[in-house]
């Protein structure tokens, strides 16, 4: 976990950019090489630095999402990998930074966490379509030990960064509170 990663501004500036952009759902993005915002998020030496320190070199943005779980609507993210689809694309070297616009945890829906999941190599994921859920996708089930599931809890601002193969998901958002989070993935460059 990163404190404070986006001040209060930035976080204000964020949420009033998903605004502007078309509703898809839980999912809500934009071309980085159209979106002014984006493209002047992923230059930020802050985030830029973190990439930087996890992937050991000089890095490039290659993606940037909002997910928004909604009050008492939001619905789960069945536990999954970033690692196999990733390198279906041929990334190979890369990392996710979540940042919080609002409070965020077990009770809105939070991001879960399988603490040491990383070391199992990337996992190819299956639909999973039964219930509505933020991906359509999961990783196998058997492969994920719930028990060992750790709650990531995050303040406006504060960021998780993970690597591509530790396996993380999240309940639906079942309070009063919405739970929005912009997610930044950067790669070796």
């Amino acid at each position: 976990m990163v404190p404070a990663l986006l001040d209060a501004p930035a976080v204000a500036a964020a949420r009033d950019h998903l605004a502007t952009l078309p509703a898809t759902g839980a999912l809500v993005t934009a071309p980085l090489d159209t979106d002014p915002f984006f493209a002047d998020l992923v230059a930020r030496p802050a985030l830029v630095g973190v990439a930087t320190e996890v992937l050991g070199g000089a890095v490039e943005a290659f993606g940037c999402t909002y997910v928004v779980k909604a009050a008492g609507t939001g619905v789960a993210t069945r536990w999954h990998q970033d690692g196999h689809p990733w390198a279906a694309r041929g990334i190979d070297q890369a990392v996710s930074i979540g940042i919080a616009l609002d409070d965020a945890g077990p009770a809105n829906g939070g991001l879960l966490v399988i603490p040491g999941s990383h070391r199992l190599a990337a996992q190819p994921l299956r639909p999973a379509t039964e219930e509505p859920n933020t991906f359509g996708v999961e990783i196998d089930p058997a492969l994920v030990d719930e028990s060992l599931a750790v709650p990531v809890v995050l303040a406006p601002g504060d960021a998780s960064v993970h690597h591509p193969n530790l396996i993380h998901g999240a309940g639906p958002n079942r309070s009063d509170r919405p739970r929005t989070t912009l997610v930044v993935r950067y790669r070796r460059g």
